[in-house]
């Protein structure tokens, strides 16, 4: 599945039983960033999800290039030094880049943002991968108030992102997943929250690993999922509308899946709780509950065993009935 599928399928998250709503991408990018945007192939913007970007008319800079607006200042993940190679890079690779920009607002005011990049990649009649199109890409405002990240000295759970890895800290995290609640109730959807941990894996070298692990998830969730750190060994995925059956043979995939693009092939373990439309405990409870699940699924998985997954029920911490197969 290319960039512009997970895009593209936004709407997967709220939908159920396969019936697909019709939310353009922009419209699901313009709420959960600062700047939401796409890119022609040479990097000059063709549309944006919001009406004022950075105190612009977005109309205004439609036509304008990327490196035009944007001072380009570090990558996180490639190696790029510049736009034109990163552009280089996403037009022979279905992955997304991430990095760091300085940008000059509408009131002369300077403002550093971290920027996702992925390749538009749309398929062909056919079937086949069609030319790289252009890019997505989103904003995220490192200076504002809200974003208020890692200054010297401060703890991972006092700021909104996480710096190492860029996802939601633990405290983000759980405000942004009970934001879902209420339009889940209204619509009577479910919604799972997996908590993905690496903990029977060895000290050495586990910074490196929660970097890749939480590329790796960017790389495979849905625009509609929300990825946030729980602490040093474990990462929490909030799914809207998804029930048992499909949380658990997402659990299998993960587990046996991702493994094997990490760094010396850690064990995976999983520990999911699936929310019912109606459930009044907080994101915090849930959080809590699918911490223990994990550390269940983490004991019978043992240091040296395959990863295995275990769901929160009544207090217990059985396998689902449903399997993966079905």
């Amino acid at each position: 599945m290319t960039f512009h599928d997970r895009a593209r399928g936004s709407a997967d998250g709220l939908a159920q039983n396969g019936d697909t709503l019709n939310v353009p991408w922009l419209d699901v990018a313009a709420m959960l960033s600062d700047v939401a945007f796409e890119t022609d192939p040479s990097g000059r913007f063709v549309s944006f999800g919001q009406q004022s970007v950075l105190g612009f008319p977005s109309a205004q800079l439609i036509g304008r290039n990327i490196s035009d607006l944007f001072l380009f200042r570090s990558e996180i993940a490639s190696g790029a030094s510049n736009f034109g190679s990163v552009f280089a890079t996403l037009g022979r690779l279905d992955q997304i880049w991430r990095g760091v920009v300085t940008v000059e607002r509408a009131d002369g005011s300077l403002g550093d943002y971290q920027i996702f990049l992925g390749p538009k990649l749309p398929h062909s009649p056919n079937g086949t991968d069609a030319a790289f199109s252009g890019t997505y890409g989103q904003l995220f405002d490192l200076d504002s108030q809200e974003l208020n990240l890692l200054k010297a000295g401060a703890g991972r759970g006092q700021t909104m992102i996480d710096p190492q890895t860029g996802v939601w800290s633990l405290a983000s995290f759980a405000v942004e997943t009970g934001r879902r609640f209420d339009r889940l109730d209204v619509a009577n959807l479910p919604g799972t929250l997996l908590l993905l941990g690496f903990g029977n894996s060895r000290p050495i070298g586990r910074d490196v690993l929660a970097e890749r692990l939480a590329d790796e998830l960017r790389e495979t969730i849905r625009p509609t999922d929300i990825l946030g750190r729980v602490n040093a060994t474990s990462f929490g995925l909030w799914c809207d509308s998804m029930d048992n059956a499909t949380a658990v043979k997402r659990a299998e995939r993960f587990c046996g899946r991702l493994p094997g693009l990490l760094p010396g092939s850690p064990s995976i373990s999983i520990g999911m709780v699936v929310r019912v439309a109606g459930n009044l405990e907080e994101p915090e409870t849930l959080i809590g509950q699918a911490q223990a699940a994990l550390q269940k699924a983490e004991a019978v998985a043992g240091p040296e065993g395959n990863g295995t997954w275990r769901v929160w029920a009544a207090q217990t911490f059985e396998q689902p009935i449903v399997s993966a197969e079905s």
